[in-house]
C-alpha cells in the first residue's frame, strides 16, 4: 500500500537589500576602518617619537636623572649650552597635524628642557623640524605627476585619501623638487651595474617662453610659448635573467649627435658602470653619433656591442614601403630583390619572407547593418 507524500511547503523569497541601504552600511564601515586606521597611525608615530626622547635623554619615563649614564648628546642648551643626559629633562609636548596617506592625525610631539630652565634644541629623525606631511604623501604625489596627472587631480586623489585638500602651490612645490632629486641620483655612483645597458633617444615637445604675452579667453594675460623638439638620450639598465629594467642616467640634447652622446657615456663611466663591474653588453639602435662617440668612451676590455632588433626591422620596413603615394604592391617585388641581392652573401633567408609584409593589405569587409 502506497503512502502519501506531504507536499513541501513553498519557501519564501529572499528579500533583496537596496543598493541605496547597502551603500550605506559600507559608508558605515569605512569610516570605522579610517578611525581605527588613525588611530594606530596617531599611537605608532608618537611611539616613536618617545622610543627617540628616551635615547636622548639616557632613561624611560618617570625615572630620575641620576639613574641615567652621563653622556654628551647632539641635542644643545639654548641657555647653557651643554647638553650632558644627566641634564635633560622631558618637558610636555606640543600638537601637530601630520598629513600621511591613510590619514591625518594630531600627535603630540616631546619637548625636552634642561635643568637650567632653557628649552632644549632636538632634532627628531621621525618627524623633521616644521614638517606637516610626511614624505609617503610627497613621493606619492611626485608619482603621480609623473604619470601626467595634473595638479587638481593630484588634490582629489589625495584628498579622497586621507580628506585634506592640499594647496596647488604646496602640491606644486614637491613636483619641482624631483629636479633636486634627479641630479642628486645622477651624481651618486651606480651601486648595482647591470649586465647589459640600452641606449635610445626618445623625442619630445616642450613648451618654452618667447618673452611676449598674450591675452586669453578670459582676458588674461599670459606668457606666450612655443613648441620645441628636444631628445633626451637615455641609458636603460636591463637584468636579462628577471627581465627588470630600469633607467640609469639621462641626458638632454637637441639632436642625437656626438658631443651629446658622449657626456652621457662619459658621466655612466664616471658613476662605476664599467666590465670589471658587471657591464657585459650594450644595444644600441646604431646612430652615427653615438658610435663615434663609443669610439672615445671606453667601458673596458672584452664588452659586446649589439644593434637593436627592432630599430633594425623599423628601418627595413620604412625602406621598403618608399615615400608617401607610392604603391606598395608594385614596389615590394623590387625592394625584395634589392634586398637579397644584397644580403646573398651574408644572410638571405629574410628576403623570402618579404612579401608577405610589404604587400598591401587587404581592405576589410564593412559589417552588415
Amino acid at each position: 500500500m502506497s503512502r502519501r507524500v506531504a507536499r513541501r511547503r513553498g519557501q519564501r523569497k529572499l528579500q533583496r537589500v537596496g543598493r541605496a541601504e547597502r551603500r550605506a552600511a559600507q559608508a558605515e564601515v569605512e569610516a570605522a576602518l579610517q578611525a581605527e586606521i588613525s588611530g594606530v597611525v596617531q599611537r605608532v608615530v608618537e611611539q616613536a617619537l618617545a622610543d627617540e626622547v628616551t635615547a636622548l635623554v639616557g632613561r624611560g619615563r618617570y625615572e630620575r636623572r641620576r639613574v641615567a649614564t652621563p653622556a654628551r648628546t647632539a641635542a644643545v642648551c639654548s641657555g647653557c649650552q651643554l647638553g650632558w643626559t644627566t641634564r635633560l629633562w622631558r618637558a610636555g609636548s606640543y600638537g601637530r597635524t601630520l598629513l600621511t596617506i591613510p590619514a591625518a592625525v594630531r600627535v603630540r610631539v616631546p619637548r625636552v628642557g634642561c635643568i637650567c630652565g632653557s628649552t632644549v634644541r632636538v632634532e627628531l629623525t621621525t618627524i623633521a623640524p616644521y614638517e606637516r606631511s610626511w614624505g609617503d604623501i610627497q613621493t606619492w604625489a611626485r608619482e603621480l605627476s609623473g604619470l601626467c596627472v595634473s595638479l587638481a587631480d593630484i588634490r582629489e586623489i589625495v584628498a579622497r585619501e586621507n580628506g585634506r585638500t592640499l594647496a596647488r602651490s604646496t602640491l606644486n612645490g614637491w613636483v619641482h623638487q624631483v629636479a633636486d632629486l634627479a641630479e642628486a641620483l645622477r651624481r651618486a655612483p651606480v651601486t648595482r651595474v647591470p649586465p647589459v645597458v640600452m641606449l635610445d633617444g626618445v623625442w619630445l615637445t616642450q613648451l618654452e617662453p618667447t618673452g611676449e604675452e598674450r591675452t586669453d579667453a578670459l582676458g588674461r594675460r599670459r606668457a606666450a610659448k612655443r613648441r620645441r623638439k628636444i631628445v633626451l638620450l637615455v641609458a636603460y639598465g636591463v637584468d636579462p635573467v628577471s627581465g627588470e629594467h630600469w633607467v640609469l642616467d639621462w641626458h638632454r640634447a637637441t639632436a642625437e649627435d656626438e658631443p651629446g652622446w658622449r657626456s652621457l657615456l662619459e658621466r655612466l663611466l664616471q658613476r662605476g658602470v664599467r666590465t670589471d663591474t658587471g657591464l657585459t653588453l650594450l644595444v644600441h639602435d646604431g646612430s652615427s653619433g653615438l658610435d663615434a662617440a663609443l669610439e672615445t668612451v671606453h667601458f673596458g676590455p672584452g664588452l659586446l656591442r649589439q644593434r637593436c632588433l627592432f630599430h633594425v626591422l623599423r628601418n627595413i620596413r620604412d625602406a621598403a614601403r618608399g615615400g608617401p603615394g607610392m604603391d606598395r604592391a608594385a614596389s615590394a617585388p623590387r625592394c625584395q630583390r634589392d634586398l637579397g641581392h644584397h644580403r646573398s652573401g651574408r644572410d638571405p633567408a629574410p628576403a623570402p619572407a618579404l612579401p608577405r609584409h610589404l604587400a598591401r593589405p587587404r581592405a576589410r569587409r564593412r559589417r552588415r547593418p
